[in-house]
């Protein structure tokens, strides 16, 4: 039912020429699963099926970094951009790999990680 209603949106937005809304709230719901998921791999004792979902994630994230870059001349999406940036150490830096758990120290640095970029979206 979410995809569905995000779909919709997004045509509407689109054929209404009102793309950067929709990358904007792309980019929010993007940083908002993925803070979601990293609280709970934080949390879990054994963090391995989270951690997959989370290193799936690597490839959304490469497309939205490129979608974002070609909108960055909007102020709004700029500040977005570089937010979203930051979170490109989770798959660079913690070597997180699909059927693999990360030490419990990773799993919270990352949550926090992700907890800093989306209250730069909420504030």
């Amino acid at each position: 039912m979410i995809s569905k209603v995000l779909s919709q949106s997004n045509d509407f937005l689109t054929k209404n020429n009102r793309n950067q809304v929709s990358v904007l709230i792309a980019a929010g719901g993007f940083a908002e699963g993925l803070y979601l998921a990293a609280s709970l791999g934080e949390m879990a004792k054994d963090n391995t099926k989270i951690m997959a979902v989370i290193a799936g994630l690597k490839d959304n994230h490469m497309k939205l970094l490129t979608i974002l870059e070609a909108y960055r001349s909007d102020e709004n999406i700029e500040r977005v951009a570089d937010e979203i940036l930051k979170l490109k150490p989770i798959w660079d830096s913690y070597n997180i790999e699909s059927g693999k758990k990360i030490p419990q120290q990773k799993a919270t640095e990352i949550s926090k990680l992700t907890e800093s970029v989306r209250l730069a979206f909420i504030k």
